[in-house]
C-alpha cells in the first residue's frame, strides 16, 4: 500500500495525519465516440459525436490545437471548438468546418495557411476564424495552403501560391482566401503537399499547383496556376490527394492514381512516377496471370501516402500497401486484419493516410491506428510501433489526475486537489476543468461538490479517527473516482476553534487597519505630488502669457514706428515732387513754401531713422533723406540763377482799402495807391 505522509501547522499546534491510496483505485472511463477522422503528417484529429476535436501526435507546430509545443500522445481535447462537423490536417496546421459554415484554423501559419489575414506569420495556438467563409462544406489542406469547398459549387483558397496551388491564374502567396477560376459546379475537393484537385458535378477532375511529380494528371510534369482537367479518366468519384499524389475511382469502381511512384505507392506494381491515371491492381485476391495484375474492382477510395498507401472498398474492407514492411514489396496490398481482439468484425467507416501511418473509423465509432508511431501518431500514451498490418485501438482515455491534500480547520476537513496538466488538458481552464467533482466522506456521511474551485470542505470530524474520503469527477465522457483514507491526529474543540478565530478576526482587522493607513497615507503623498505638478504648471503658463504679452506689445510699437516712418517718407516724396513743380514754373513763393515744409520735415525723418528696426523695400526714408539733401542743394542753385538772369517771379499781395489784389513780377513794388501785404 502506498503512504504519503502531510504534515499540517495551526497557530502553534502541529496537526499529524496520513493518507493512503489503496493499490487498485475504482476508476471509470468513458472513451468519446467519433463520427470522422483526419490525418496529417504525423498528427491526427478526429471529430466526437457531441462535435468536439480530439487530436494527438507531433505538435511542433501546435497543430493539435491545445496552445503547447509538445507531442501528445495521448487525444488531447482542441480548445474552443465544440461545434465541428468536418475536419482536414495538413503538414503542420489543422482546420475544421464550425457552426453552419465557418472555418477554424490552428498551427503552422508561415505562409498564411491558417487565413486569418493577419500579417505577423508564424503559429496559431489556438483555432481562429478564417477570413470570409461562412459556407463551406468541404476542406482540404497541403503542405502550406488551404482551400474550402462553399455550397454554391465554388472554390476558394489561401496560404501558399509557390506553384500556383491556388489556382487564381498566379503564383502569389495569399493571406486571406481568393477564388479558384473554375466555373464548374464542383462536388469535392482535394489538396496535397503544393497541389489541389477538384470534382465536378459531370465527373470530371481539374488540378492545379506543383506538377514535378505528375500529380496533375496531365501527361506531363508542368506546373500550372490555372485548374487542368486531368486526362485519361471520367465519371470519377471519391477524389483524394496526399502529398505529390491524386487518386479516385471511375464508373467501373477501379482505383486510380497518379503522380510520385518511386516507392510504389501508386499501387500499380510499379516504382515510377505517372503522370497520367493508373489503376490500381488486385493483389490481394492473387488474381495475377501471365505474369500481369489485372485492376482492382469494388473499390470505394484510395489514399497514398508517402511510405503508406490504403485502398477501401465497397465492403468496407481495408487494404494497404508500403515500401517496406514485414517483407512486402511496395506494390502488394496485404488485408488489414478482419476482427479485433474480440472476434468482432472489423467494418471501416473511414480512413485517413499520413505520411508514414493511417487511422480508421470502425462503424462502432472506435478509432484504431497503425504504421509508425514515432511522434505518437497512436494516441496510446506511447511511441511504440506495430506490425503494418497491426491495429491499435485509440483507447487511452486516462482519469483526470488529482494531487489530492487534506488540511484539518477546527474540526472541518478541508479537501484541495489539482489538475495534472501534463496529461488530458495541457492548460486548465474554466472550460476544461472536471463539470463536477463529488467529495463524500465515510460513504456519503458529508458531502461536498465542486464545480469549479478545486476545494471542499467537510465535518466535523473528530480527533484520531480514520476516514474514508472518495473524489468523484466527471468531465466530458471521462470519469475518474478516487478513494483515499485519512487518519486525524488531533482536533481543536469548539472553544479551542472559537478562540482562534476571535485571534484571526483581530489580526486581520489590525492588518486591515495599517493597510488602510498606508492607502491614505499613499494617497496624501500622490495628492501632494499632484498639486506641486499643478502649481509649477500654472506658474510656467503664467510666465508664457507675460512672455506672449511683451511679444506681441514689442511688435505693436515696432509696427507703429514703421508705421509713422512710412508716413514721413511719403510725406518727404510728396513735398520734393511739389518743390520741384515749382522750380519749373519758376514760381518762387511756392518754391519756399514748398521748401520750408520738407526742410521741417527731415529733422523728423532723421529721427525716425535712429530708431533699429526692420522696414520693407519700398519704404527707405534713409534714401528719401539723401534725396532731400540733393533737392535742397538743387533749389538754391536754381533760385541764385534765377536770381541772377531776373527771371525769379514773386507773387505777392497789394491792399487799397479793402482791396486786396495778388500780383506776379520779377519784384516786389506794389502800383500807386496800394500798399504791400505779403
Amino acid at each position: 500500500m502506498l503512504s504519503k505522509f502531510f504534515t499540517g501547522f495551526l497557530l502553534g499546534t502541529m496537526l499529524a495525519f496520513t493518507i493512503q491510496v489503496p493499490s487498485a483505485m475504482a476508476v471509470e472511463n468513458f472513451a468519446p465516440t467519433f463520427q470522422s477522422v483526419a490525418s496529417g503528417s504525423k498528427h491526427a484529429c478526429a471529430i466526437t459525436e457531441q462535435r468536439s476535436i480530439y487530436c494527438w501526435g507531433q505538435n511542433s507546430w501546435s497543430q493539435l490545437g491545445t496552445s503547447e509545443f509538445k507531442d501528445n500522445l495521448v487525444p488531447h481535447l482542441v480548445y474552443q471548438i465544440n461545434d465541428a462537423s468536418v475536419i482536414s490536417a495538413g503538414e503542420s496546421h489543422t482546420c475544421a468546418i464550425v457552426g453552419s459554415g465557418n472555418v477554424k484554423c490552428w498551427g503552422n501559419n508561415n505562409k498564411g495557411q491558417v487565413g486569418d489575414g493577419v500579417k505577423n506569420l508564424g503559429i496559431r495556438d489556438l483555432p481562429v476564424y478564417v477570413h470570409a467563409i461562412s459556407t463551406a462544406t468541404s476542406i482540404a489542406l497541403g503542405k502550406e495552403h488551404s482551400c474550402a469547398l462553399l455550397r454554391e459549387g465554388s472554390i476558394k483558397c489561401w496560404g501558399s501560391n509557390i506553384s500556383g496551388q491556388l489556382g487564381n491564374g498566379n503564383n502569389t502567396d495569399s493571406l486571406l482566401p481568393v477564388s479558384v477560376k473554375l466555373s464548374n459546379r464542383v462536388v469535392s475537393i482535394a489538396s496535397g503537399a503544393h497541389h489541389t484537385c477538384a470534382l465536378d458535378s459531370l465527373g470530371d477532375i481539374y488540378c492545379w499547383g506543383d506538377n514535378s511529380y505528375g500529380q496533375l494528371g496531365l501527361g506531363n510534369k508542368t506546373s500550372r496556376n490555372l485548374p487542368y482537367l486531368v486526362q485519361g479518366i471520367s465519371k470519377a468519384k471519391n477524389l483524394t490527394a496526399r502529398f505529390n499524389s491524386s487518386c479516385a475511382t471511375d464508373s467501373n469502381q477501379n482505383g486510380n492514381c497518379w503522380g510520385e511512384g518511386a516507392d510504389g505507392q501508386l499501387g500499380n506494381q510499379d516504382s515510377v512516377d505517372k503522370s497520367l491515371p493508373s489503376k490500381v491492381v488486385d493483389t490481394w485476391q492473387s488474381s495475377k496471370t501471365t505474369g500481369a495484375y489485372s485492376a482492382a474492382t469494388n473499390i470505394h477510395s484510395v489514399q497514398v501516402g508517402k511510405t503508406i498507401s490504403c485502398a477501401l472498398s465497397i465492403l468496407a474492407t481495408l487494404h494497404c500497401w508500403n515500401s517496406s514492411t514485414d517483407g512486402k514489396s511496395g506494390a502488394a496490398p496485404y488485408y488489414v486484419g478482419q476482427s479485433d481482439s474480440s472476434g468482432n468484425a472489423l467494418s471501416v467507416e473511414q480512413y485517413a493516410v499520413g505520411e508514414d501511418f493511417y487511422c480508421i473509423l470502425r462503424k462502432d465509432k472506435s478509432v484504431y491506428c497503425s504504421g509508425q508511431n514515432s511522434e505518437g501518431q497512436f494516441g496510446i500514451g506511447t511511441t511504440q510501433n506495430t506490425r503494418t498490418n497491426s491495429l491499435v485501438p485509440l483507447n487511452y482515455w486516462p482519469a483526470a489526475p488529482y494531487n489530492v491534500t487534506t488540511e484539518i480547520i477546527g474540526n472541518i476537513m478541508v479537501v484541495n486537489w489539482t489538475r495534472n496538466v501534463t496529461d488530458y488538458d495541457p492548460v486548465p481552464t474554466a472550460k476544461n476543468l472536471a463539470t463536477t467533482v463529488k467529495v463524500e466522506l465515510n460513504n456519503g456521511e458529508f458531502v461536498c461538490e465542486a464545480i469549479s474551485n478545486p476545494t471542499c470542505s467537510l465535518g466535523p470530524v473528530k480527533s484520531s479517527s480514520t476516514y474514508t474520503l472518495m473524489l468523484t469527477a466527471d468531465n466530458t465522457k471521462k470519469a475518474s473516482r478516487i478513494s483515499l483514507t485519512v487518519t486525524t491526529k488531533e482536533v481543536l474543540s469548539d472553544q479551542e476553534l472559537r478562540e482562534k478565530i476571535a485571534r484571526e478576526e483581530a489580526e486581520a482587522k489590525l492588518k486591515k487597519e495599517e493597510e488602510i493607513k498606508k492607502q491614505a497615507a499613499a494617497e496624501e503623498e500622490v495628492k501632494k505630488k499632484e498639486a506641486l505638478e499643478k502649481a509649477a504648471a500654472e506658474e510656467r503658463a503664467r510666465l508664457e502669457a507675460i512672455r506672449k504679452t511683451a511679444e506681441l506689445a514689442k511688435e505693436k510699437e515696432l509696427q507703429n514706428i514703421r508705421d509713422v516712418c512710412f508716413a514721413y517718407a511719403t510725406k518727404i516724396e510728396e513735398l520734393r515732387f511739389a518743390m520741384q513743380n515749382s522750380i519749373s514754373k519758376f514760381a518762387y513763393t511756392s518754391f519756399q513754401f514748398s521748401f520750408k515744409k520738407l526742410s521741417s520735415a527731415l529733422p523728423e525723418a532723421r529721427n525716425c531713422m535712429q530708431v533699429n528696426y526692420e522696414i520693407s523695400d519700398f519704404d527707405k526714408p534713409n534714401r528719401n533723406l539723401e534725396i532731400l539733401a540733393l533737392a535742397q542743394i538743387k533749389l538754391n542753385s536754381e533760385a541764385e540763377s534765377l536770381l541772377r538772369r531776373g527771371k525769379l517771379l514773386y507773387t505777392f499781395t497789394c491792399a487799397k482799402g479793402n482791396l486786396r489784389k495778388q500780383f506776379t513780377a520779377n519784384k516786389i513794388a506794389c502800383p500807386t495807391g496800394y500798399t504791400f501785404r505779403n
